[in-house]
């Protein structure tokens, strides 16, 4: 047994794909590959059943053993400070079958932002200022799926690049929709925000059981156009603030901030809280890890535990931590407020 000294699991191992942009097949978008060795490619799918090759098995006898396996530690270390990690949100009750519920796609990496944190494999401007090519990275051909049996498919996830200025994104919802039961499946993706809502594209995603959109916000206004240059803060806003009016029409609509903490907005959390309660949206972060020179762990002890005041001392601390409390996220609240340790 392993050093936890019990079983552990990890529904993704059993249900999940996440073809990234580099064409490798992963449990989840968190996963490192570079930690791992004999990932499997989308090559591999064409070959045979690649949740039940050696691979996906290995990390599942790794988790049994008691282990998390060398990719997997980012989990690891959000279990370890009381965050409930993607592990334990995707199940504590271990599936039995193994079967393809899960399936993420990188659609390709065009994009209108250069945000700090990202790169040429993500972002077409970062492509082009440091090599100088314009040729945008598309993502996977549709034909190296075929294979695939959709047959439980019960989640659709598609990143970017700005996802919705990816011809592959309408492609890809095209080829699902055709081959599998659009009614029974979940369908999110992320989205920096700069694209504003359309009537052909609500009328392309509506037939989803439903349809969570993930707008990437780092910051509001200075401190969204510094992590995030490319697109006005006010011009975003005026965005999300037109997309989410169409709850009221299309119920199967769910909207949300996600929020990759570093070391440049550490200290404006709160203006970040105070948006997505204006605008009655849901939140999520992760922590950056890398590139290092951006993460919280960078910043001192004292700044940590500034950082952690400020929200501690706010003067909207018990609207704060009803927020959290309300969407059953109270873990998040006390990382940010206690333990700013990944």
């Amino acid at each position: 047994m392993g050093k936890n000294s019990k079983k552990l699991h990890c529904n993704l191992t059993k249900s999940a794909m996440v073809i990234s942009h580099d064409h490798l097949v992963l449990p989840c978008c968190r996963f490192n590959p570079t930690k791992e060795n004999n990932i499997p490619t989308i090559l591999d799918l064409k070959k045979g059943d690649v949740l039940n090759g050696a691979f996906f098995s290995d990390l599942r006898e790794k988790f049994s053993s008691g282990d998390f396996p060398d990719g997997c530690l980012t989990c690891e270390k959000e279990e370890a400070v009381g965050l409930k990690s993607m592990r334990q949100r995707r199940g504590m009750v271990e599936k039995e079958n193994v079967q393809l519920e899960d399936l993420e796609f990188f659609v390709g990496n065009r994009c209108n932002m250069k945000c700090i944190m990202c790169g040429p494999e993500l972002s077409s401007l970062w492509q082009s200022e440091i090599s100088g090519s314009t040729e945008i990275t598309e993502g996977s051909s549709l034909e190296d799926f075929k294979e695939l049996d959709l047959s439980y498919l019960k989640s659709l996830r598609l990143l970017g690049g700005e996802t919705l200025l990816n011809k592959s994104f309408i492609e890809i919802i095209h080829w699902i929709k055709s081959v599998a039961t659009p009614g029974n499946i979940e369908l999110s993706f992320a989205t920096n925000g700069s694209v504003g809502k359309s009537t052909n594209l609500i009328n392309l995603l509506k037939d989803f059981n439903s349809i969570c959109i993930d707008f990437s916000i780092d910051g509001v206004e200075n401190v969204a156009e510094k992590i995030r240059p490319g697109i006005s803060w006010k011009f975003i806003e005026k965005n999300i603030q037109e997309w989410v009016t169409i709850v009221k029409d299309f119920p199967q609509f769910e909207f949300n901030i996600h929020t990759t903490i570093q070391k440049d907005n550490i200290f404006h959390v709160d203006t970040i809280i105070d948006f997505c309660i204006q605008q009655n949206l849901s939140w999520s972060f992760t922590v950056l890890e890398y590139p290092k020179e951006l993460s919280i762990q960078r910043l001192s002890s004292d700044d940590l535990i500034n950082a952690q005041g400020k929200l501690k001392e706010h003067p909207k601390t018990d609207i704060y931590e009803g927020y959290f409390v309300k969407r059953k996220k109270l873990d998040q609240w006390q990382f940010l407020t206690k333990n700013l340790t990944l």
